[in-house]
């Protein structure tokens, strides 16, 4: 009986904590989403958005809608990290200008 009782509890346990990291990685992606959102738009902004941030982003939504908050987080700051690296990149080649062949 005793063991049974522990069981059960042990069990509760267990599902409560997987419901508090449920809701923890869910945040975590939530914010994660947010901040390479905003990075996006920046990067539009000044011409330097990637091919594959909106495809990343897509992936992100769907892997959440799937409950894999851990993925969907990875993917998210995947798509800011490219987002930031876009706004570098267009930022240095400002005014590159064309090559001298083609003048």
């Amino acid at each position: 009986m005793l063991r049974k009782i522990t069981s059960t509890l042990f069990s509760i346990a267990i599902l409560g904590a997987s419901g508090s990291l449920l809701a923890s990685g869910q945040a975590d992606y939530e914010k994660a989403l947010a901040s390479a959102k905003a990075e996006q738009k920046a990067a539009q902004a000044v011409g330097g958005e990637w091919r594959d941030t909106d495809k990343l982003l897509q992936q992100a939504d769907a892997a959440a809608k799937e409950g894999n908050f851990g993925v969907a987080t990875t993917l998210a700051t995947k798509a800011e990290f490219q987002s930031k690296m876009g706004q570098q990149q267009a930022k240095s080649q400002e005014n590159a200008g064309n090559p001298g062949y083609l003048y």
